[in-house]
């Protein structure tokens, strides 16, 4: 068997289902059972595949914490020893999922982000708290992830409105379990399906450098280029192929800042403008 004793995870609403159904053979050329996971107020329902349903459709929330640990419960349920653990806009490029992931099984990897943005570097964060998202996919053992969910099983983690995605749910479960994490060797996180420059570093990364784990690409236009630039890194990692996505008589220039900061502070947004409705939600009820 290609990945042995391993089940692959999809997680999303009625509103990817698209986005699933069409990366489908890229999450099943794994040669693995595939189990898509969405909430209960959503569903995604796909003949032939294994769909479960939990948890209740919130983008950023408690109810999205709370459906994270739904979705992470109901794995736990499924014979296999180990779990890639994806959201509807992340993928594996490699049908053979990355050996060394196999042979340190005793750490929840994921493609970690790194907060470098100067004014969150004190008073943000609680103290001793990790300046880090996790983001998909996600790679654990089944040891792993019964301890995730053991350090929350009578009551789980109230949301932190600055923590509140779940990629920062991801890391407070980690912390407060005590179980170690670490990044990918070969992953990469940045706004490929939003952004030209995300799109050309992505491919430069899987065309140089074998990338594989991948987030966030939510359409085949986005992800294909991406196969192949991998399949061709197989054959000739030397190779002179040129970036589908320079822009035409442009050198190829660095990215003018971080990707990941720029993720990072997209997020932020999201979050302030969600504690904006919060608060005025708030002042309605009182009045």
């Amino acid at each position: 068997m290609l990945n042995p004793n391993t089940r692959v995870a999809v997680c999303g609403y009625a509103g990817d289902a698209h986005q699933v159904t069409s990366a489908m053979r890229m999450f099943q050329h794994h040669g693995c059972p595939v189990t898509v996971l969405s909430p209960v107020d959503a569903k995604i329902e796909i003949p032939g595949i294994d769909c479960r349903f939990g948890g209740m459709r919130e983008y950023i929330g408690q109810l999205s914490l709370d459906r994270q640990r739904e979705h992470l419960r109901i794995l736990s349920t499924y014979p296999e020893e180990f779990f890639l653990i994806n959201d509807s806009d992340s993928l594996c490029l490699s049908p053979k999922i990355p050996q060394y992931l196999y042979n340190e099984p005793d750490f929840l990897w994921s493609n970690l982000i790194n907060d470098n943005m100067p004014f969150r570097q004190t008073g943000y964060y609680p103290e001793g708290f990790p300046k880090l998202a996790f983001q998909p996919p996600y790679f654990l053992s089944k040891r792993g992830l019964l301890a995730l969910l053991d350090c929350v099983k009578d009551e789980n983690i109230p949301m932190n409105p600055k923590l509140a995605f779940i990629d920062h749910y991801m890391v407070q479960l980690a912390v407060k379990a005590n179980f170690p994490w670490r990044n990918f060797h070969d992953g990469i996180s940045c706004p490929i399906s939003s952004d030209q420059n995300s799109r050309r570093v992505t491919w430069e990364a899987v065309r140089r450098k074998g990338t594989v784990m991948i987030h966030s690409v939510k359409d085949p236009k986005y992800w294909e280029p991406l196969e192949a630039a991998y399949a061709s890194y197989l054959v000739n990692p030397r190779g002179s192929d040129r970036n589908p996505y320079l822009d035409p008589g442009v050198p190829d220039q660095p990215p003018p800042a971080p990707l990941r900061g720029r993720v990072l502070q997209q997020r932020q947004a999201l979050v302030a403008q969600t504690r904006r409705a919060a608060m005025t939600n708030q002042r309605g009820e009182k009045a």
